[in-house]
């Protein structure tokens, strides 16, 4: 019996249909009641999905009827969104952390009619809005709620069992009209230079990109990963959901993000994904306990650092490995990396890195304690993914080579470019930026600037608006220096500033895990974060962390003038996205009067 879903397959909910059909019995996803993980296996899973979806039938849910999810990550999210697949409808996401005013926006933009909501907090914005939003008819609240409007039902009304059993027939039927280049999803862009748009993706679209990255990764029914990351971003839900209805392999959901490293530790997943601030802050607690530990073994780590860094280099060029060097790196993984590698569960194969450049400083560490992080690169309008590295064929500090099935160029500004079945159907309801997006030749341009080597290895450089260019004409690139930085495990954020001017200067705000540990050890005194940044203390210590950092960089990428943020920067003041990345013009204005008396 065939072990993957066959291509003829046309819509993402039919991948549910086969593995529900071939393998009724075995686990697709996991999550955590009462204390205990619980299974759910694919014959439950698309029970729950069809009583769902039939439900959402009988409430006038159409095909082409565009329905909103504003929740955390949790089991109820995958159901809902392939329920409302199921009815040939589309699935909005919204970032929980989105405020009323954010989600106002979406729904009335994507001219939303109905809501899947995670508890009170998030009815409490729906109803705030609801005389804005006339068009939403109905909401549906995953947890115990408070609220006497008719319009809001309970989750478990869906899936509670009726006296009739449930209409199998109308669900198919609705399935079955699900053309593949019919809209499956919208997701609304994080919006870092102006109001979100929405990318409209098609079920060719996912099962395209879910089909080739499984493939990439030879993934299978015995591999798990653990969904934590929001999946209002297409990035965790391709990992969480679709990648795992292309290869049957499975997902746990994760309590919470503080809850993360302690699931990990319960269900050993065998591949993780993250984004670059996710394994900046592992990083840190690595550090962190190495600082803490004995000087003998302080010796011992830094010992077997030597060895896998050693390893690591022979392994990512093919060589071959000298039986000594064999034997203490097998000393070395057993006394040293066997603990680093449970801290994450224990069975690991690989690691995927995206949603922003990461540190290479952060990609060499995890290579020489023995965790293979690929590095990927794609957008939401690439359906996720342009450029992936492999597991045998993993170029540090490139971002990979092109999806197998898709092409890649770099046009002559040096902006990335790609073509294939991933590139989205474009903006919804905007036909101009659509028309910016995609050429008339069919290549998307990413507004990415970027090389492609001669083994075909994709190397980002910087974004396309974002490049510096100093008053001396040297291009900069601030990312990759906002990078480095962000390796002090004292520093949470980091802006470079130096366009048009004489050097370069940068803001930054502090990690307040670490920072609070600093003052704790040293017995400072402080009434709150803010002046515990500007205690004297503090400030030496970021000044000697610029300064052993600047070390590693040209004389003109060197930040000469920085100041500290009093706070960390925050979604609710539109400093960042739901996914913590800068609103650059944001930053700039609200702290232009930091910027300019760093150059008088």
């Amino acid at each position: 019996m065939s072990q993957s879903p066959p291509d003829e397959i046309r819509s993402v909910p039919g991948l549910l249909v086969w593995w529900s059909e071939h393998f009724p019995e075995r686990d697709a996803l996991y999550h955590k009641a009462q204390g205990w993980w619980k299974p759910i296996t694919w014959r439950k899973y698309l029970e729950k999905v069809d009583t769902a979806a039939e439900r959402l039938l009988f409430m006038g849910v159409f095909q082409g009827d565009r329905i909103a999810i504003l929740s955390t990550t949790r089991v109820e999210w995958t159901i809902a969104d392939m329920a409302i697949m199921s009815c040939g409808a589309v699935t909005v996401p919204i970032y929980q952390s989105n405020t009323s005013a954010q989600c106002e926006y979406i729904i009335h933009h994507s001219g939303c009619t109905g809501i899947f909501l995670e508890d009170q907090e998030q009815l409490d914005k729906l109803l705030e809005i609801w005389g804005q939003v006339p068009q939403m008819r109905i909401a549906i609240v995953f947890e115990k709620f408070q609220c006497e409007d008719e319009r809001v039902v309970p989750f478990q009304n869906l899936l509670a069992d009726k006296n009739e059993p449930v209409s199998e027939f109308k669900v198919s039927l609705a399935r079955n009209k699900i053309q593949p280049d019919d809209p499956a999803t919208l997701v609304y862009t994080s919006g870092t230079t102006g109001p979100p748009k929405g990318v409209v993706l098609s079920h060719k679209n996912i099962l395209f990109t879910a089909r080739q990255i499984t493939t990439s990764l030879d993934l299978s029914p015995d591999d798990l990963s653990i969904a934590y990351l929001p999946m209002a971003h297409i990035a965790e839900r391709i990992v969480a959901s679709f990648m795992k209805l292309a290869s049957g392999a499975r997902t746990a959901f994760a309590e919470s993000m503080d809850d993360l490293i302690f699931n990990m530790k319960e269900v050993g997943p065998t591949f993780h994904f993250g984004t670059p601030r996710v394994y900046e802050k592992f990083h840190a607690r690595i550090m962190t306990a190495i600082d803490d530990a004995t000087s003998f073994q302080k010796i011992i780590y830094r010992w077997a650092e030597n060895v896998g860094s050693r390893e690591k280099d022979l392994r990512l060029s093919h060589q071959l490995i000298p039986w000594w060097l064999h034997v203490r790196h097998i000393l070395a993984k057993w006394f040293v990396f066997r603990k680093v590698r449970e801290f994450m569960g224990g069975n690991l194969r690989f690691l995927i890195s995206g949603g922003a450049p990461i540190s290479p400083a952060i990609l060499e560490w995890m290579q020489r304690v023995g965790l293979n992080v690929l590095e990927v690169y794609g957008m939401t309008e690439s359906t996720g993914l342009i450029s992936v590295n492999f597991i045998e064929d993993n170029r540090l500090g490139s971002v990979g080579k092109a999806l197998p099935g898709t092409k890649m160029r770099i046009a002559e500004d040096g902006e990335i470019l790609s073509q294939g079945e991933n590139v989205s159907l474009g903006y919804f309801a905007d036909a101009e930026a659509t028309k910016e997006l995609v050429d008339e030749s069919g290549w998307l341009h990413s507004g990415d600037i970027g090389r492609i080597d001669e083994d075909g290895y994709l190397w980002i450089t910087d974004r396309k608006k974002d490049l510096i260019i100093t008053a001396g004409g040297k291009n900069v690139a601030p990312q990759n220096i906002e990078n480095l930085m962000k390796t002090s495990k004292y520093v949470s954020q980091f802006m470079v500033f130096g366009d048009r001017r004489k050097y370069l200067t940068g803001l930054l705000t502090l990690d307040e895990d670490e920072i609070t540990k600093f003052a704790r050890d040293r017995q400072l005194i402080y009434s709150d974060q803010k002046e515990l940044s500007q205690l004297s203390e503090v400030t030496e210590l970021i000044a000697g962390e610029i300064y052993r950092l600047n070390k590693q960089l040209a004389s003109f990428e060197t930040i000469k003038k920085y100041r500290i943020l009093e706070e960390e920067l925050s979604q609710d003041d539109e400093e960042v996205t739901p996914t913590l990345k800068v609103k650059r013009t944001v930053i700039e204005k609200r702290y232009d009067h930091l910027i300019e008396e760093m150059y008088k």
